[in-house]
């Protein structure tokens, strides 16, 4: 559960895990009722300029083999 405002629509990328700036809300416990927290420890980028070596690479491009991000 990403925490962004739902009433615009957003530009954004899948990045390395941890390398995100959209905050997501993750579970304190094991059930629903514990509730939930606010972690930084995101892998969505919002905006056009991620950071130098945040690129996700999801496989290789089936030609060449060279990885491709997502």
């Amino acid at each position: 559960m990403y925490k962004w405002d739902m009433n615009v629509c957003h530009t954004w990328l899948y990045v390395k895990p941890g390398m995100g700036n959209v905050p997501v809300m993750v579970p304190k416990g094991v059930s629903p009722a514990d509730g939930f927290e606010l972690s930084h420890d995101s892998s969505v980028w919002e905006g056009p300029n991620m950071p130098p070596g945040a690129a996700r690479e999801c496989g290789n491009d089936g030609f060449l083999g060279i990885p491709v991000s997502c």
